[in-house]
């Protein structure tokens, strides 16, 4: 069977999560900054028009800024969390098929006789305004990387109603003419570079450029993504490769899972590969999130929860991230469930390059962490020895602080911040 793939992407949504309880922010310029309040995480359109870029030093850029009448937000994860939790639950109520690829991303694929696909989208952008209150761009196509296409062409044209396909090959085509090659859904700034050095420099010249040579060139990640941008489905979501805002590791079980056991060894093993991923980066997580689900089809009653959890320190060691599983399961978990969904997310990134300790911790941070992370992840990327796994996830095999002055409060997870009525 063939599918569409449809990418549904929320609109600048950390910015887009602080004006929701915040009207006054709306139509401002407004930026939100990472936990230590250094660097830009996010821009409202505003302030992409003003010219300011994503991981900035906010220093670098204040007095510009705020004489713009610029706002910026410290990040409330509690909060985009929970929002885009209830984005996610909308698209799995309407969406079979789908994978969530980042907090504000999701895939979705349909079978290819489902019909009007820009009415369909309409519907799902609908449902996500009225409940929710955010809005998103839908992109649709025959693969994944032209979907992300797609999306981008819904997102930068208001007339096409936040919708678009580029199932027709010559919409595409044209589409594609005036896309710049960096656009491409994991043509990161080096390859950029080396493609636009050899005369690629637009989607439209990758899609024509000759499979062997761009295999041989820039490796078949790159390769597969022409053929993508050609209509020929060849990638998986893992086959994209890019710097990150948030690492998700989330999965659909074979088997059922009633047992806590079983949940904490399929969400530590979840967790070990986030973690690897997040040393891959170079980056260390402040802030970590789980969740767990029940199927929405079927005749067994609907259940899904998440939790989450800061850190004072950052870490992307994965002994104290598997240390935060068993806490943090046992606020979720309910018996009586049979579970098919379960995953762990971490974001509020920090470098480690940057990290400093904590004064007050019990324990000063040890050096030889990182060394051993090192020697584990070095030993299972070369394959040859085996794979080194943690007693938490179980083996091989399985059966299946910010500075708060400025904050915006967790309206919908924390009562005692929701504003009160004056009388």
């Amino acid at each position: 069977m063939s599918y569409v793939y449809g990418l549904v992407d929320i609109n600048n949504a950390y910015c887009s999560c602080e004006t929701l309880f915040d009207p006054k922010l709306k139509g401002r310029p407004l930026v939100v900054l990472s936990s230590s309040q250094g660097c830009i995480v996010a821009r409202s359109p505003e302030a992409k028009a003003l010219g300011l870029k994503m991981s900035t030093p906010y220093f670098q850029v204040k007095d510009f800024f705020e004489a713009n009448g610029g706002v910026w937000r410290p990040s409330n994860f509690a909060l985009y969390l929970d929002l885009t939790q209830r984005f996610e639950d909308i698209i799995a109520d309407m969406v079979p098929h789908y994978s969530r690829y980042s907090i504000d991303e999701c895939f979705i694929w349909l079978p290819s006789c489902v019909g009007d696909t820009i009415a369909y989208g309409q519907q799902i952008r609908n449902r996500i305004a009225k409940f929710i209150g955010l809005g998103v761009g839908i992109g649709f196509g025959p693969t994944r990387t032209l979907s992300k296409l797609a999306n981008l062409k819904a997102k930068s044209t208001p007339s096409t109603g936040g919708v678009v396909d580029l199932s027709d090959t010559e919409q595409r085509r044209e589409f594609m003419a005036i896309t710049p090659v960096s656009e491409v859904w994991g043509i990161g700034r080096q390859l950029t570079a080396k493609l636009e050095a050899q005369g690629i420099m637009t989607a439209a010249d990758l899609a024509a450029a000759d499979p062997k040579t761009l295999q041989r060139r820039y490796g078949v990640v790159v390769e597969r993504t022409a053929q993508e941008l050609n209509g020929i489905p060849c990638l998986g979501l893992e086959d994209q490769i890019r710097a990150k805002q948030q690492i998700i590791v989330s999965r659909t079980f074979g088997e059922r899972i009633t047992d806590r056991v079983a949940m904490k060894q399929a969400i530590s093993n979840f967790m070990e590969q986030a973690a690897q991923k997040l040393r891959a980066e170079r980056q260390c997580a402040r802030h970590i999130s789980l969740h767990i689900a029940t199927s929405r089809f079927g005749n067994q009653p609907y259940y899904a929860n998440q939790t989450s959890t800061r850190l004072v320190v950052p870490t992307n060691d994965t002994r104290a991230l598997l240390g935060l599983i068993s806490p943090l399961l046992d606020g979720i978990w309910q018996e009586g469930h049979r579970y098919s969904k379960a995953g762990v997310m971490l974001t509020d990134f920090s470098s480690v390059e940057h990290q400093q300790g904590d004064l007050f911790a019990a324990e000063p941070q040890d050096p030889r962490r990182a060394a051993l992370m090192q020697v584990v992840d070095s030993i299972n990327s070369k394959g040859r020895f085996g794979k080194l796994f943690f007693g938490a996830t179980g083996g091989l095999k399985h059966d299946w602080d910010v500075k708060r002055e400025s904050l915006s409060p967790r309206y919908t997870t924390n009562l005692a911040d929701l504003p009160k009525a004056r009388t």
